[in-house]
């Protein structure tokens, strides 16, 4: 992906995305560091690895973000040996 910085516009920077990457969609697991893609528009998703929950978002329609745990299901204790 690469992004396009134009003129500020009331004194803001605009921001576009020209191109889409390999790994647009793409989330990376904060507990294992696994990267996996979400349902496309999914509120959460699970680490495939770990199996953790996490909340996702799409600043883009094509674009997914870690928000962080869902914390109804985050476990107390991470298993070190995954």
């Amino acid at each position: 992906m690469f992004v396009h910085f134009s003129e500020q516009e009331g004194g803001r920077m605009k921001i576009k995305k020209i191109m889409e990457g390999p790994r647009d969609g793409e989330v990376r697991c904060l507990a294992c560091f696994t990267r996996f893609r979400p349902e496309l528009g999914a509120e959460s998703a699970n680490c495939p690895k770990c199996g953790i929950v996490w909340r996702i978002s799409w600043p883009y329609p094509k674009t997914a973000k870690v928000r962080g745990p869902v914390w109804d299901t985050y476990p107390t204790e991470i298993d070190e040996n995954v």
